[in-house]
């Protein structure tokens, strides 16, 4: 299995620079979980960062509190990227996510029904305003939205609700993560767990 450590998250320090005009922006909030792991978000971070390195991504950044989205999205755009995509720690992606974010308009979510999936964002730099991450996840800016399905854009994200931790606590434990304890998502933790396979 994989082995993670801690990687503590800096919006003004881009990991993997290159001249991608895709950047991604990875949220390293303390989802609070009941994880035996404290700061388990700062290990998801560095796998986060090892898939999206592994599937092609240059430009990546990171960030805990909720003010700094402004900060890296600014770093982002001195570093000269045109597109960002937002995700979480813990999500991964494969070898064809990259491929289809430049044919995404701004803003690009998963909608369901009238609720944006607290997924993934993709949005160009230059466009980008505030976004309301508190609460109702891109609640501001419902209304400009174009709904995308986070499994066609390649991406996965188990989150670490209490039904769902114990995988987590395996992954970063170096262990095969028992599924007959997984209760609430079993599709992104069979994916995950592929893609780990796909590069460990």
């Amino acid at each position: 299995m994989i082995t993670l450590e801690k990687i503590f998250p800096n919006p003004e320090k881009i990991v993997n620079p290159g001249d991608s005009d895709i950047g991604v922006i990875i949220d390293c909030k303390n989802n609070e979980s009941e994880s035996k792991h404290s700061e388990l978000e700062y290990y998801l971070l560095d796998l986060t960062i090892k898939n999206l390195i592994n599937v092609g991504f240059n430009n990546i950044i990171s960030f805990e509190d909720r003010d700094d989205i402004d900060l890296a999205v600014n770093t982002l755009e001195q570093q000269g990227c045109k597109q960002a995509m937002l995700v979480h720690a813990g999500c991964m992606a494969n070898k064809d996510t990259k491929d289809i974010i430049p044919e995404l308009e701004h803003i690009t979510a998963y909608l369901e029904e009238d609720t944006v999936l607290r997924q993934y964002v993709v949005f160009d730099v230059e466009k980008y305003s505030y976004f309301q991450l508190r609460g109702k996840f891109l609640n501001n800016v419902k209304k400009e939205i174009r709904n995308f399905p986070t499994p066609e854009l390649g991406l996965v994200y188990l989150y670490p609700c209490p039904d769902d931790v114990s995988f987590w606590d395996s992954i970063v434990d170096g262990e095969v993560p028992n599924f007959s304890k997984i209760m609430d998502d079993t599709y992104s933790a069979k994916y995950t767990l592929d893609y780990i396979d796909s590069f460990t």
